[in-house]
């Protein structure tokens, strides 16, 4: 279930985003939309929530796939595949779960239980972080591997990196 509005400041003001299916809470800056899974992104990975800075309604980066002259057929989904999917001057974030065997140990994404994404991000000027590719950062949640993904565009307005660090600072798993 999503709840949008139970926390309206303001007309123009945050919204709760809120999914009680993944027990997680998220502000919504004014002018950005949420979505909820779960959305199949890509073979083994599912989406459980996304976040776009342009309003779209349901909006997800997928995987890319590429037919191949011999015939065969590619499906990629990388930082750089997220990027190229998010318009000029906007920003995006989502929640994505892996599936499949677990990574072995010294690949292991990091424990992680806090309510909030402290110690999973910084807080920081998005924009500066290459502007080609998503910063991915995996983690195990409560018996899951997860995945967040955050791209800003390099072009994005300090309105909108403003947004997308009101929003990660607001974000709660329950």
């Amino acid at each position: 279930m999503i709840a949008c509005g139970g926390n309206q400041k303001t007309p123009e003001g945050p919204r709760l985003f809120a999914s009680e299916q993944y027990g997680l809470e998220v502000e919504l800056p004014a002018g950005w939309e949420g979505s909820e899974g779960p959305e199949n992104i890509m073979i083994r990975e599912t989406g459980l929530a996304a976040f776009n800075s342009w309003g779209e309604p349901v909006f997800w980066a997928r995987s890319i796939v590429i037919q191949h002259t011999d015939g065969s057929v590619e499906s990629r989904y990388s930082p750089a595949d997220v990027a190229a999917q998010v318009p000029a001057g906007q920003a995006y974030v989502a929640l994505v779960q892996i599936s499949g065997p677990p990574p072995e140990s010294d690949q292991a994404p990091i424990e992680y239980e806090f309510g909030d994404l402290s110690g999973l991000v910084d807080i920081h000027d998005w924009r500066k972080d290459g502007g080609s590719e998503a910063f991915f950062r995996e983690f195990y949640r409560s018996e899951k591997t997860l995945r967040l993904e955050i791209f800003c565009s390099p072009t994005a307005t300090d309105k909108t990196v403003a947004g997308l660090n009101y929003l990660l600072q607001s974000w709660k798993f329950r």
